[in-house]
């Protein structure tokens, strides 16, 4: 019975170490994102913004849209460019029309506010703090990552459990 307790218990570590992979690294992002708020500003202006629409292949019929937002700002003298709306993120949206609101949010042309990192300034964003639409790759990845490994465990669970009961 002890050998079994043991085998369990290192499946249960193995099994979630990639859930808490995934919940560590959302953690860190959503941290570094909330740095953002403190990062020093100046004035920038928007160079150009569009909808791209990709496709991820040939086999796939799935598009995928994204806002593309680029954006001049200058820190001691010198011009940056940078095209992070928010910390980490594609800008991926569902939709079509959802990616075009990010787009014509920040028109070619516009005024903008960027807030960029003082110990690298080449990092920019134009929102700062935590955005959840920067997190949706990640929390579509972690099923593969954490959902599934988690539904095996409780799979052999179950099948440990009812091998006792019996």
């Amino acid at each position: 019975m002890n050998s079994e307790l043991y085998f369990l218990a290192a499946l249960l570590i193995v099994l979630s170490s990639p859930l808490l992979g995934v919940l560590a690294g959302l953690q860190w992002n959503r941290r570094k994102s909330q740095d953002t708020t403190r990062w020093s500003r100046t004035p920038g202006q928007v160079e150009y913004s569009t909808v791209q629409v990709k496709n991820p292949g040939p086999d796939n019929d799935i598009q995928k849209y994204f806002a593309y937002v680029r954006y001049a700002y200058q820190v001691g003298g010198a011009t940056l460019h940078n095209d992070e709306v928010w910390l980490n993120s594609k800008h991926q949206a569902k939709t079509y029309d959802q990616a075009e609101l990010i787009a014509e949010r920040y028109f070619s042309g516009r005024k903008v506010m960027v807030f960029f990192d003082p110990r690298n300034p080449e990092r920019a964003v134009l929102e700062p703090g935590f955005h959840a639409g920067a997190y949706v790759d990640a929390f579509r990845s972690a099923w593969m990552f954490a959902l599934l490994p988690g539904l095996v465990l409780l799979m052999l669970l179950f099948a440990w459990i009812a091998h006792f009961m019996s």
